[in-house]
C-alpha cells in the first residue's frame, strides 16, 4: 500500500499541481494566475447593471416629460374659456 502524500495548507494549482501558499497571487512554480486576482467578469457584470440602471431612469424620464407636453389643458382653464362671464338672457 503506497502512502499519499500530505498536502500542506493552502491551495494546489490546477496547472502544475505544486502546492501553493494561500496568500500567493501566482503559482511560485509555473506562475499561472490564481482565480481571485481575475475579478474582470463580476467587474463588467455590475457595470452592466448600472449602465440599466441608468437607461431606464433615462427612459422614464423621458416617458414623463413627453406625457407633460401632450396633456390636454386644466378643467378650470377649459370651463373659464367655455362660460360667459354673464348668465344667458332667458328672454331670446
Amino acid at each position: 500500500m503506497e502512502k499519499t502524500p500530505e498536502r500542506p495548507s493552502g491551495e494546489i494549482c490546477h496547472r502544475c499541481l505544486q502546492p501553493i501558499a494561500p496568500s500567493a497571487r501566482r503559482c511560485p512554480n509555473c506562475g499561472e494566475r490564481l482565480s481571485p486576482g481575475n475579478r474582470v467578469p463580476i467587474f463588467l457584470g455590475i457595470l452592466g447593471l448600472l449602465a440599466l440602471v441608468f437607461v431606464a431612469i433615462v427612459l422614464i424620464t423621458v416617458s414623463r416629460n413627453s406625457d407633460i407636453g401632450s396633456a390636454t389643458p386644466n378643467q378650470t382653464e377649459q370651463g373659464a374659456q367655455r362660460q360667459p362671464d354673464s348668465p344667458p338672457p332667458l328672454n331670446q
